[in-house]
């Protein structure tokens, strides 16, 4: 996906919007960050610029919350109770 291989495979149709609503609840900057990445296309190192933080601080807000998902939604994207 745009740059980075990272592995969101497990991710199906029905559980989308669950995952949209878990990253919102992450607050404005998390939301901002997936939405720019994976909806837009838009590199980590724009997406940096654009927020003026530092690259690092964006790829860890990124890949963290990705471990996030994948844990509180299961390997096949269920989300788990």
């Amino acid at each position: 996906m745009h740059g980075e291989n990272i592995e969101l495979d497990f991710i199906t149709k029905d559980n989308i919007s669950k995952i949209w609503e878990y990253l919102n609840k992450k607050g404005a900057l998390t939301f901002k960050i997936f939405y720019l990445h994976y909806t837009l296309g838009v590199t980590l190192k724009e997406i940096s610029e654009n927020l003026e933080m530092n690259e690092n601080s964006v790829k860890t807000i990124l890949y963290r919350t990705i471990k996030e998902i994948k844990k509180n939604f299961g390997k096949r994207g269920e989300e788990n109770e």
